[in-house]
């Protein structure tokens, strides 16, 4: 199990590795803002992260095996190209980037989400902020990233907080090399606690014991086949689009742990959101349909100087137009007085 924390300033680092530790958390990571938090760094599964950004619509990024602080960012409005452009900036000090909470004050726009490149995975699943169909989008224009869960948690003191969006890794044993592994190839899955916000630890302890487990997921051709350690309520398939391409529902004398869905022609990836006979649901990291079995590399954007230079000149004579007519504007006002 995976979590993390961003800004909690009621919480020390200790309390965090407690309360995650008790839900029995093996990867527990700090994300503070624009500050990697070295207080584990004597741990052996220590693993550098924070989050970064500070414009004024939420444009974040969670850094994921963080070198250093990258402190330029553009504060107050962004534009694709900006945002392509910190993109660039965070890729050089950084083994993930997963663009944050998308649909928190359109911090990312669906139409952002079709073209922004070189970063491998979307937070997804956020307290905060739901972003379906921003991952959709881009999974919908061929870009291979995977979803991430997380809590976001600002205060532990609240039991509403730690354990709620969980990111279940397959890593073994738990070092950073693996952790950054296990997630750039998408070998995880999300869960969401099925409780009332006001369960206490315990209970939500006991919830996270016995989760779900994903015994095999196998493809044969255009097959793909899953098998679970609990018995099947509920499979929704989702593709190309987002638009949902299967429901199938179990019946109650139905009892499978068993699942297989054949890519039809027309058919470019398909996740899926399993639920159980006890209502526990997980979700699932995409299938992509591919040419030789392996991701395609999307390139990262280069940068057009000569529009840039021509952008940035339009700019700086904007400025200088304004200046003159606030300079001429205050001329004219003592000339009056």
């Amino acid at each position: 199990l995976m979590g993390g924390i961003t800004n909690g300033r009621n919480n020390s680092t200790g309390t965090v590795y407690d309360v995650y530790g008790d839900l029995g958390y093996d990867i527990i990571t700090v994300s503070d803002y624009m500050w990697i938090n070295r207080d584990s760094v004597h741990r052996s599964d220590f693993i550098p992260v924070y989050e970064h950004g500070y414009s004024l619509r939420k444009t974040h990024q969670v850094l994921i095996g963080a070198e250093e602080v990258t402190w330029f960012d553009y504060p107050l409005f962004q534009t694709r190209h900006a945002k392509q452009h910190i993109i660039n900036r965070l890729r050089e000090h950084n083994d993930i980037i997963a663009l944050a909470h998308p649909l928190l004050r359109n911090g990312y726009s669906i139409e952002d989400m079709r073209y922004l490149t070189g970063y491998e995975m979307i937070e997804v699943m956020n307290r905060y902020a739901m972003s379906w169909e921003h991952w959709d989008a881009a999974l919908s224009a061929g870009k291979p990233v995977f979803m991430l869960a997380n809590d976001d948690a600002h205060d532990l003191a609240e039991p509403m907080e730690a354990g709620r969006m969980v990111s279940v890794l397959n890593c073994s044993p738990v070092n950073r090399k693996n952790v950054v592994e296990a997630l750039r190839h998408g070998r995880l899955h999300a869960f969401r606690a099925q409780l009332p916000w006001e369960d206490p630890v315990p209970v939500l302890r006991q919830s996270h014991k016995k989760l779900p487990k994903i015994m095999s997921i196998q493809t044969e051709g255009p097959q793909v086949k899953m098998s679970f350690d609990e018995y099947l309520y509920q499979v929704i398939l989702i593709g190309q689009g987002g638009d949902t391409i299967r429901v199938e529902r179990f019946a109650d004398s139905i009892r499978t742990k068993h699942y297989h869905y054949t890519f039809n022609p027309e058919d470019t990836y398909i996740r899926a959101m399993v639920e159980f006979k006890d209502y526990d649901k997980i979700f699932l990291n995409p299938i992509f349909r591919t040419q030789d079995g392996l991701l395609p590399k999307i390139p990262t954007p280069t940068v057009n100087m000569i529009k840039t230079i021509v952008y940035r000149g339009i700019v700086w004579i904007l400025i200088l137009v304004f200046a003159r007519w606030r300079w001429r504007l205050r001329k004219l006002r003592k000339a009056r007085l």
